[in-house]
């Protein structure tokens, strides 16, 4: 096409990080990072229907590649029985690359354009780890988790589309030589944080369970899982996904899996 214009860029991109041990409990490590990525064919040159996200998509041939300036400080506590991790980061983009929600419609469909602005992410990811039961072969262990990520536009403030709600985990995990099991709650918080155009969504509770045998039979490994999600059938839509509202995530899902490992 004649009316597209040809686009070259050269990018560059680093890291470096250090890590050390204060004491035999406690790990340290923080990395520094400078990315950089060209825009996609798709983000410049983009002008028509996309059957997957159901949005007419339109590209900006005069995007810029974008820079992003990151820090990960991560902290990790290992006890007898306790395993705790901290995660932090921080990254601000020059000319982020995003899609937008314009609010119009093109040929039954909605128009987002890609754009860029300046941009500033953080969060932090909690993990821990706690063994209730440590009596040979058997093992029970109680796992927290807890995330949360903010991403916003550099000068306006104004949130960022698709961004993840906070999500917090806890769970029972049984093992021994044969048997494992799982029971876990998954608890994702109402996402009202939202882009101009962008819809809410609210917060949800899932229930999932597993329960696996596995066992040898000469050099082969059998494992046979029997997992199932969602087992309280709770209505919940993934807020990053661009068809939320036409696909929600699945309610009860039980299946049986039988794997061979040699």
């Amino acid at each position: 096409d004649p009316t597209l214009s040809s686009r070259d860029f050269d990018t560059f991109s680093a890291s470096t990080g250090i890590a050390f041990e204060p004491t035999d409990s406690w790990r340290i490590g923080m990395t520094v990072s400078r990315a950089e990525r060209a825009p996609t064919a798709e983000e410049l040159y983009a002008d028509g229907p996309h059957a997957a996200t159901r949005a007419y998509e339109i590209g900006d041939q005069n995007l810029n590649s974008e820079v992003g300036m990151g820090a990960d400080l991560t902290f990790r506590y290992d006890a007898p029985r306790f395993v705790g991790t901290a995660s932090f980061f921080a990254t601000g983009y020059e000319d982020y690359i995003y899609l937008l929600e314009t609010g119009e419609e093109r040929d039954g469909f909605e128009v987002q354009q890609f754009v860029q602005a300046d941009a500033n992410f953080y969060g932090f990811e909690l993990h821990g780890d706690y063994e209730l039961l440590h009596l040979d072969p058997h093992h029970l262990h109680l796992e927290v988790g807890y995330d949360q990520v903010r991403a916003h536009l550099d000068v306006s403030g104004e949130a960022l589309p698709r961004t993840p709600p906070a999500r917090f985990r806890t769970g029972l995990v049984y093992h021994s030589e044969r048997w494992t099991a799982r029971v876990e709650g998954v608890m994702v918080a109402e996402q009202d944080r939202v882009a101009e155009h962008e819809e809410t969504t609210d917060d949800y509770t899932m229930l999932n369970a597993s329960v696996g045998y596995r066992f040898f039979t000469g050099d082969l490994l059998h494992e046979v899982m029997l997992r199932g999600t969602n087992l309280t059938d709770e209505a919940a839509y993934n807020h990053v996904s661009f068809i939320k509202r036409q696909a929600p995530l699945p309610g009860i899902d039980v299946n049986l899996s039988y794997r061979v490992r040699f």
